[in-house]
Formats: C-alpha cells, structure tokens, sequence
C-alpha cells in the first residue's frame, strides 16, 4: 500500500539512514538521495551521482553500477526539478462531509471519504490536476476497510459513478478515477485538517466524525486511530505487541539468575 508522505524532507531522511536496501526498495533510496544530494548537500550532477553509487555500493551487497548507471543520472537530472513537498494538513469541508453523509450508506460513505482524501493529496503532493487519480479498485477497498468480493467491489464502484461520486476512464489499461464533489473553495467551512498519520487509517478517521468523535483513540506511541475495544486500551495492535515483547524480554533480564 502506497505511503502518503506530508513531510518529504524528514520522509527522505528516515529512507536514506534506514540502510536495509533490497530489490524492492533500491530504486527508492536511489531516488531521495539524488533529490536530498542536490537540495540539501548542494552536489553538482557529478558529484551527487558518484554519492549515490558509493552508497549503494555500501550498503547493497547486490548492486551492480552498470546495472542502474541511466536509472541513476536521470534520478540525479530530475532531482533539479522536484523540490521536497510538505503538507501541513489536507481539508475536508463541510460540503464534502455533507455529500458523502447523503449516500445513506456505510460502504459507499467510506470509499468515498478515501477517494476524497486520496484526490486531494494528489493533487496537493503532485499537483495532479482536477482530482483525477489512478488506483485499483481493490486497493482503494483495503483503505477504506470494505471486504467484499471482487463482483460486489465492481458494483460499489458502479453505484458510486451513478452516485455521482466519480467518473471513470482507462487509458493504456490503466483505470484512472476523477472524484467529482471536491469543494475547496476559500469560503467553504473546514471541518477536518488531517495530518499524515490520519492518512494511516482513513476509514477509522470517517468513522470517528461520523460517530461524533467517540469509539476510537489514538495510539499513545504511534499516534495512528484505534478502534476502542476496552477502557484500559492503550496502543494499536502492533504497538501493543511490541509493548509486550519488550516486558516478556525485560522480566526476563530480570529474573533470568
């Protein structure tokens, strides 16, 4: 599932000082460091390509320089022509909320809520203009934690587009949607602001306004929204284990003579 980044910068850093670098993020870690090499370190192309090389060098037993030679200067080209981003919260109006309020019903309100929020960052991350976006089906699902068939997710989306919540198009076999109730305008009232970690559970967030702000909590290490199960409840599930296993480990340093 796709990272929604608000700080590039800081998102850039936690990349580069995390040297565990396989197939599947390679190109990744290549990517921020020649755009952190040239807007931070100031490097000229030369240098800034010779940076990378070393570094991947370094810390990917795997890498072979003639493999990923013109991957690498167009990284370090582009770099000049995308700054990091940062956003400071991404609005959802009332007349957003409002229409989604008015599908009557949950499914349907929950996909909406994350095609809204997924358009907006897209547009306001990558400046994709009139809130057209390109994800599958199934993906948009998973975030808005609708688990149905693949038929009954074919329908949902169907319903929607008669709903007037998008309009759909494909293009080089690719699905692309154009969410058509976004209203920003600068007189609209701002109801929620939400921040990157809000991004992590977009369901729980539409659900915790819809339920008046009560039955879910943030996790009180990772900040991401929790479904309330009990009074006593304090982190997220894998918060929550990682809690756990650092108690079975310290009682055991500390009863282990």
């Amino acid at each position: 599932m796709k990272n929604f980044v608000f700080d590039g910068l800081a998102y850039a850093k936690s990349v580069i000082n995390n040297h565990d670098i396989d197939g599947k993020n390679a190109n990744e870690h290549m990517l921020l460091l020649a755009k952190y090499n040239f807007h931070v370190n100031k490097m000229d192309d030369a240098s800034n390509y010779r940076s990378i090389v070393d570094y991947m060098n370094k810390y990917w037993c795997l890498f072979v320089e003639a493999d990923y030679q013109m991957k690498i200067e167009d990284y370090v080209k582009n770099a000049h022509k995308y700054p990091f981003k940062d956003i400071e919260s991404i609005k959802i109006t009332r007349k957003e909320l409002d229409f989604i309020a008015n599908l009557n019903n949950i499914r349907l309100e929950k996909i909406a809520f994350v095609l809204l929020c997924i358009a907006k960052y897209e547009c306001y991350y990558h400046e994709e203009p009139k809130y057209w976006i390109s994800w599958s089906l199934n993906n948009i699902s998973k975030l808005a934690r609708v688990h149905v068939t693949k038929n009954e997710n074919r329908q949902l989306f169907r319903d929607l587009v008669v709903a007037g919540v998008i309009e759909s198009n494909s293009s080089n076999g690719n699905l692309f949607e154009h969410v058509l109730f976004v209203s920003d305008g600068k007189d609209d009232e701002v109801v929620l602001e939400l921040s990157e970690i809000d991004y992590k559970e977009l369901a729980y967030t539409y659900l915790f306004y819809k339920s008046g702000f009560s039955g879910y909590k943030h996790c009180e290490k990772c900040g991401v929204l929790v479904k309330v199960k009990s009074n006593c409840q304090k982190y997220c599930k894998e918060c929550a284990e990682e809690s756990d296993k650092r108690s079975k480990l310290n009682w055991w340093h500390k009863n282990k003579n």
